[in-house]
């Protein structure tokens, strides 16, 4: 009868976790359209629209955004230049691994 109730039990989380991974995909796909706007909005010299992406993502732990964030705040792009601001930033970024923001706290 345990048997049962856990082969159940799987049987009836499968959809539990089908449904999460879609979510998963489709957050993290929402992400990366937001940072590749931001991106091109940095590249752009539209600071104002780059920031309005970066700093949710930033905020919510996305650690590229984090990395871009950080190089906008060392060089004053959009933002006042704000060394403690790009060093909060960077390190954010570099506690999920992101390379490009270790190398810019370094660089600096």
């Amino acid at each position: 009868m345990a048997i049962t109730i856990i082969l159940d039990y799987d049987y009836a989380m499968k959809p539990f976790v089908l449904i999460t991974l879609v979510l998963i995909t489709l957050a993290q796909r929402i992400e990366a359209q937001d940072f590749s706007a931001a991106v091109t909005a940095n590249e752009r010299g539209d600071y104002k629209t780059a920031l309005k992406h970066l700093r949710p993502l930033a905020e919510n732990g996305f650690a590229k955004a984090q990395a871009l964030l950080g190089a906008m705040y060392a060089q004053g792009r959009g933002v006042p230049q704000d060394s403690k601001e790009a060093i909060k930033w960077f390190r954010k970024g570099i506690e999920q691994g992101n390379h490009w923001a270790q190398h810019n706290l370094g660089y600096m």
